[in-house]
């Protein structure tokens, strides 16, 4: 994926805040995986959440899929729910254990 569609894709998806936590999908290390089909267009995003059975998992998908769906050259969204590797604290990056003052013991 060339660089500057992996740069908006990261900057739209950081506007996806999760609300249990307040902080966005990026930082949070929910963001699995981001690949673009060069011949259909379609972008595919593997995504996971913080825990299972989030009552919000409908309203994140979307939300990265609305986030995603009108940038240029891109002919659909596809976004899916991973559960392998398991969310835990470690995948938040620095950027996000800053604003969550979190810090990792051990």
């Amino acid at each position: 994926m060339a660089d500057d569609l992996e740069e908006e894709v990261t900057r739209r998806l950081r506007k996806l805040i999760d609300p249990e936590l307040g902080l966005n999908v990026v930082d949070l290390g929910l963001i699995y995986r981001v690949e673009l089909d060069g011949r259909s267009g379609e972008l595919r995003i593997d995504m996971t959440l913080t825990t299972r059975g989030c009552p919000l998992e409908g309203f994140m998908v979307e939300g990265a899929r609305n986030a995603l769906s009108d940038i240029p050259g891109i002919g659909r969204v596809d976004v899916r729910l991973v559960w392998d590797p398991p969310w835990t604290p470690d995948r938040i990056n620095a950027a996000g254990q800053g604003q969550l003052n979190f810090r990792q013991i051990g």
